[in-house]
């Protein structure tokens, strides 16, 4: 499948454009919020710094591992500590914890009351982002999940809904707002009835020659909702039909829906554009609505409808790259909390064009955990292993590369070991890594072992040992390099072990491939 025309590349952060500002729920009342050794306590307390900084770039919020209580969001980016473990939630804490707004009070709420800055049941939307025309700022998100609560209603007792993003332009076209969000995850809580219930993100446009806007949505899980709203009045991503062309990607996304009704993804406006693909959407009334999509190898299961208004053979004919891949795979597979983990009937089936691989450089696995923006949220090591030649003369040289990369949350309390065979000798090695600087390796070199030791195995990071063995064998026998390495989760403390043997024949007189096993 051809890539479409849609940007994966982040917004470069100028550091003289953007206001880095800290958060950490556990941090003692007055921090700056300027450094990380100086964070602030809340996202109210947050935007106040942003707000009275002298010179206020677009702000960038990093979030510690904590849940934060609030119930609208100033605009500008969010960058937390990962989906699992940092929370912003407008649902109200167990403790009596009240979610406030970071941005402006309620219009009609009395500064003398002490909770002027609460989410009031009267707003018309409760939404996190709502986002308004003239703001200069983007909204991104990244490793956070938004537990979203009750909807409220509006003067006429009309129910809204709770909405993650709600982005209504009406007066004038809006600046080149961008949406995206990787790696977020949304829950909700909304349990009462009314004319019209939703949650998720809305984009929507009802003036002529709407801007062209980017969304992007990726590596993102929408459920489990609590959730009983009449026929289509849930929809998790939503543009409305006025919207016009617009760059949309949503790829590799999980929704799953406990009642078989609502909406999914609903594109009204077909373009080009919109990719919606390696997606997994389960239990839903409709799972995929919208004409002209470039929308295959999704996982579709349980759902009413698959695919409504799906590309027709003129639209196929008229664009191509809207039909390169299957539309659907059925399997029956179950999603459980807290990791999701990935399925392995889903590996490798995303689409195959190497634009869209995993971090790894393997096909795009269907889901939140595959793509080339992908973080699993548990240690996830994969080995590579480069032997040389494989079956050497008896008395030559041989050269063994090990490199364990890690793709996922860190791993700790790491041990990385090669045992040596006994028919040959260690002259020399080489140890690389792309660790951080200050993290110590502890090496311990004996006869027949080379162990490395260290406290934690970050996301993106690398360690590479060359072995320089020489054989003292004449024989003909093969020659086994056994290496083992362990890491713990850091969520679950379990501890997982890799283990691998690399084998070479030696045989002066004819030359075997290498066997390298599990």
């Amino acid at each position: 499948g051809n890539r479409p025309n849609v940007s994966y590349t982040e917004n470069p952060l100028d550091l003289s454009k953007y206001t880095h500002i800290y958060v950490d729920d556990d941090a003692p009342p007055g921090g700056t919020g300027l450094s990380p050794d100086s964070p602030v306590p809340s996202l109210f307390e947050a935007s106040k710094v942003h707000r009275y900084h002298p010179s206020p770039g677009v702000p960038v919020f990093h979030l510690a591992p904590g849940i934060y209580y609030a119930c609208q969001l100033r605009e500008g980016i969010y960058i937390g500590s990962g989906m699992f473990n940092t929370i912003i939630s407008s649902i109200p804490g167990p403790n009596g914890e009240i979610p406030v707004e970071s941005e402006n009070p309620t219009p009609d709420a009395d500064p003398s009351d002490p909770y002027w800055h609460t989410c009031d049941v009267k707003r018309i939307s409760p939404t996190m982002w709502y986002a308004t025309d003239d703001t200069p700022y983007d909204i991104q998100a990244q490793d956070i999940t938004f537990a979203l609560g009750n909807s409220g209603y509006n003067n006429s007792g009309f129910l809204i809904g709770s909405w993650l993003v709600f982005h209504f332009p009406q007066t004038r076209p809006a600046p080149g707002k961008i949406i995206r969000f990787n790696r977020v995850r949304v829950t909700s809580n909304i349990n009462k009835s009314g004319e019209f219930q939703a949650r998720g993100i809305f984009k929507a446009c009802y003036i002529e020659n709407c801007p062209r806007q980017p969304i992007e949505v990726t590596n993102s899980i929408f459920g489990p909702s609590i959730f009983r709203g009449i026929e289509g009045g849930r929809i998790d991503f939503y543009t409305n039909w006025q919207l016009g062309p617009q760059p949309v990607t949503f790829t590799n996304n999980l929704l799953y829906n406990y009642y078989t009704g609502n909406i999914g993804i609903n594109l009204y406006e077909g373009s080009p554009e919109i990719v919606v693909q390696n997606n997994i959407v389960i239990s839903y009334y409709y799972a995929i609505r919208g004409p002209q999509l470039n929308a295959y190898y999704n996982y579709l299961w349980n759902n009413a409808n698959d695919y409504i208004y799906p590309p027709t053979q003129e639209d196929c004919d008229t664009w191509p790259e809207l039909c390169v891949g299957p539309r659907i795979f059925h399997m029956p597979i179950t999603y459980t909390e807290p990791y999701f983990q990935p399925y392995p009937l889903l590996t490798d089936l995303g689409n195959p064009d190497p634009a869209w691989n995993d971090p790894d450089g393997t096909r795009n696995d269907i889901g939140p955990y595959g793509g080339p923006k992908a973080r699993y949220p548990f240690p996830h090591v994969r080995d590579t292993i480069i032997t040389g030649d494989p079956a050497p003369p008896a008395g030559q040289p041989i050269t063994t590369q090990i490199r364990l990369t890690n793709y996922g949350a860190s791993g700790y309390n790491t041990i990385f070991t090669t045992t040596l065979p006994t028919n040959a000798q260690l002259t020399s090695y080489t140890l690389t890594h792309t660790l951080p600087p200050t993290m110590p390796i502890n090496t311990t070199n004996t006869n027949d072992t080379l162990s490395l030791t260290f406290s934690e195995f970050p996301i993106s990071t690398s360690v590479t040992v060359t072995l320089h063995l020489s054989p003292t064998t004449t024989n003909t026998e093969t020659l086994t390099i056994q290496s083992t390495a362990s890491w713990q989760d850091g969520n679950t403390g379990e501890t997982t072990i890799w283990q691998k043997a690399t084998t070479y024949f030696i045989n002066a007189m004819k030359h075997l491939l290498p066997m390298i096993y599990r």
